[in-house]
C-alpha cells in the first residue's frame, strides 16, 4: 500500500513537473519573441506614436510567429519527455 501510494505521488510530482516545464517554456519563448521584436515595435510606436492603428496590421504576424515559436518549444518538450518515459 504504501508503495502504491509513493508509486501515486512521484507520477503526479512528474506530471506536475511536466507543466511547470511546459509553462516554463512558454514564458522562454515568450520573452524570446518579445526580446527579438521589441527594436521593431519601439520603431513602429516611435514613427506613429500619435496614429496608433499603424500596430493593428503587425498582430497577425507577430501572433503567427509566436505560434511556430511555442510550436517548436511545445515538440522539443515533448520529444524530451517522451525519450526519458521510453528508457
Amino acid at each position: 500500500m504504501f508503495a502504491f501510494i509513493m508509486g501515486m505521488t512521484v507520477i503526479r510530482m512528474t506530471i506536475m513537473l511536466r507543466t511547470t516545464v511546459t509553462v516554463v517554456a512558454a514564458a522562454v519563448v515568450t520573452v524570446a519573441v518579445l526580446f527579438v521584436t521589441h527594436q521593431h515595435l519601439y520603431q513602429i510606436f516611435q514613427k506613429r506614436h500619435d496614429n496608433r492603428v499603424s500596430f493593428i496590421p503587425w498582430l497577425p504576424f507577430y501572433t503567427k510567429k509566436y505560434m511556430q515559436g511555442y510550436k517548436k518549444i511545445k515538440k522539443i518538450v515533448k520529444d524530451v519527455f517522451n525519450s526519458d518515459i521510453e528508457k
